[in-house]
């Protein structure tokens, strides 16, 4: 595994860093599927999945 450069984009089988923007949880999710709501996203990213809000704090490439 090696750390992406913030340039880098979320892309199939990643894993994503993420903290929760309401309670400032850390939680880590893994991209499978292009229709995954951080497909496409950058590191600084909020995302919106369902009514919860996160940010993309890293991104791990597999």
């Amino acid at each position: 595994m090696s750390a992406q450069s913030t340039e880098e984009m979320v892309k199939n089988n990643n894993l994503v860093y993420v903290t929760d923007c309401e309670t400032g949880d850390k939680m880590k999710f893994l991209v499978k599927g292009f229709n995954n709501p951080f497909y496409g996203k950058m590191i600084g990213n909020n995302v919106t999945v369902g009514s919860d809000r996160y940010v993309i704090e890293g991104i791990i490439s597999q």
